[in-house]
């Protein structure tokens, strides 16, 4: 197999999304409801046997469609991806359970929030964050209920559950393929798969990832580079993140791992079997709110072990922040990983604040050419 079946596959996959994919879907009975913060368990809609579309938050017009997220300014018309959705699940820190902090409907969907606990209990000192969770699951539930117009049963929930988990492990494996420095699939390749609108139909990607899975397999190693081996650190990337990957492509970096909450850093946790049949609201709250944390939610310590982790199995020379717009929570928090990389690994990192698109792309360039001129070559 070569690098262009590859290639091809990861565009058939990429292509399964979109309004119109929607529309059909809806022509032949079923309903779609979006989202953007990846704490949102896409089990739940595919219990009610809906279609789970993840939105980048600028196409939600007039609120802050996710934790981490600004409200959108008010738009003409909304994106046609929101147009063709019925309905819109929405994230916010905090128990906020005041019925008027429900925010209105967007473009005439009904709006969910799913309210998130305010810290990460990594070590599950306090049930709280456990319990809170759990119960905006179930709040979530009841309102999803209403726009499918079921409520889903114990074998439901099940059946989405292992679908979940059979994706994640393809997409885990996929990801570890930037551990061999000769491999066909890059990290920018998968990461693409994961972004706003890629993909609705769950049974078509998991058989697009089985199919991309054994063509890696069978494919011929590529030539290894020379490039230095970055690890990426910030919000959720969209389609404008593009150019800042491109330039650090063009300067001689190459990315090969992340702490992305939409690329792979909610990949980590797996959940036994027992755990997945047993107690569905139990694996949930394992497989979302004890996983990688959200600067939002707190978590440095834990975030930091597993960035450091994965350094040293990924040989990372070096940690880039892409921060657009300088959101002040993951600045914060990117000051005090890049000291502790460099106390404890002699890893250096770079910053970019830069807002998109960019404004000065020259200079950018300039300032990535001297990061990576410095680390080049470094072991």
């Amino acid at each position: 197999m070569t690098e262009n079946t590859i290639t091809e596959l990861l565009d058939s996959i990429s292509r399964a999304g979109g309004p119109e994919v929607i529309k059909r879907a809806r022509q032949a009975g079923l309903k779609a409801v979006g989202y953007c913060c990846p704490y949102v368990p896409v089990e739940l809609i595919l219990a009610h046997r809906m279609l789970p579309v993840r939105l980048d938050p600028a196409d939600v017009a007039g609120i802050a469609a996710c934790a981490c997220a600004s409200p959108q300014p008010e738009k003409a018309s909304p994106a046609p991806v929101v147009e063709a959705l019925d309905g819109l699940i929405v994230t916010a820190v905090g128990n906020g359970k005041k019925q008027d902090s429900e925010p209105a409907d967007v473009s005439g969907l009904p709006v969910v929030t799913l309210h998130l606990p305010s810290c990460h209990d990594r070590y599950r000192v306090s049930p709280g964050p456990e319990r809170d969770y759990k119960a905006g699951l179930k709040s979530l539930s009841l309102s999803l209920s209403r726009i499918s117009g079921r409520r889903p049963g114990y074998l439901d929930m099940m059946r989405s559950i292992l679908l979940e988990k059979r994706i994640r492990h393809n997409l885990r494996g996929l990801y570890e393929a930037p551990l061999s420095e000769n491999t066909p699939l890059g990290w920018r390749a998968l990461e693409r798969l994961s972004r706003a609108g890629a993909v609705t139909g769950r049974p078509g990607y998991y058989q697009g990832l089985e199919r991309l899975k054994a063509e890696l397999a069978a494919s011929a190693p590529a030539l290894a580079g020379d490039q230095s081996r970055l690890m990426l650190y910030g919000p959720a990337l969209d389609g404008r993140a593009d150019e800042v990957l491109d330039l650090i492509e063009l300067s001689g970096g190459l990315i090969v791992t992340d702490y992305i909450c939409t690329a792979s850093a909610r990949l980590r946790k797996t959940v036994p079997v027992w755990g997945t049949f047993e107690r569905p609201a139990e694996s949930l709250a394992e497989l979302y709110l004890f996983n990688a944390p959200c600067p939002f939610m707190g978590g440095h310590e834990a975030r930091l072990m597993r960035m450091l982790a994965l350094a040293r199995w990924y040989r990372v020379h070096a940690l880039v922040c892409v921060n657009p717009g300088s959101n002040p929570v993951f600045k914060s928090d990117f000051e005090r990983l890049s000291e502790d990389f460099y106390s404890r690994l002699f890893i250096p990192s770079l910053y970019i604040e830069d807002s998109l698109p960019l404004k000065d792309p020259q200079g950018l360039r300039e300032r990535l050419n001297d990061f990576i001129d410095i680390i080049g070559g470094r072991v």
